[in-house]
């Protein structure tokens, strides 16, 4: 059988004709239990183990793990905000997939990449003095690299902006100097990378 039979039995068959129709259809179910998540629908028109989305409900909070398995599960603990999706290692350490909120490509963003990684960017603008500060807003759990580019806006653009020192996990500090070495104002975009 390679069927689901919807609506059978009916109210008017008797026991001799329904119990294979029941038996073949618990044996359908069964053999769904076997293969990726679970069938399209009833009537068998896609591979066993398709399926056309996967509702999966939040779960309110960090599941623990499960020995030789892994899971996806969804909850709204995670950077970003709203319902998130995650996945939790047999170890029970977890890896945030999504970060829906924050992907719009606007001035300030932040996205969640693979394995745990976490992006964020920016754009700042340094005062009269060449100074400004980044804050790395929400703050890396580890903190690996970051870049700065400046903008040209004119007049004396021969310049450069740098870190004053090594960013943290909460951000850092920059200087934009002019080719003569002294501070200057001016707009710079940034990004930075870490573990969430």
């Amino acid at each position: 059988m390679t069927n689901y039979l919807i609506n059978r039995p009916v109210a008017t068959e008797v026991l001799a004709i329904s119990q294979p129709v029941i038996r073949d259809n618990f044996n359908y179910i069964a053999l769904q239990g076997n293969v990726d998540h679970y069938f399209v629908g009833p009537t068998g028109t896609a591979p066993n183990g398709f399926h056309r989305v996967v509702h999966i409900v939040n779960n309110g909070g960090t599941p623990g793990g499960t020995a030789n398995t892994g899971g996806v599960y969804t909850a709204t603990n995670g950077v970003g905000g709203g319902l998130q999706l995650f996945y939790i290692a047999p170890s029970g350490s977890v890896t945030q997939l999504t970060n829906i909120a924050n992907t719009s490509p606007g001035v300030n963003g932040s996205t969640t990449l693979t394995d745990g990684v976490f992006m964020i960017w920016g754009q700042g603008t340094t005062n009269a003095s060449g100074d400004a500060t980044i804050s790395f807003t929400p703050n890396f759990a580890t903190f690996f690299s970051a870049s700065l580019t400046r903008i040209e806006t004119g007049g004396n653009n021969r310049g450069f902006i740098q870190f004053t020192a090594l960013p943290t996990a909460t951000g850092g500090t920059v200087k934009m100097r002019d080719s003569g070495g002294s501070g200057i104002a001016g707009s710079f975009l940034w990004t930075a990378i870490g573990t969430s």
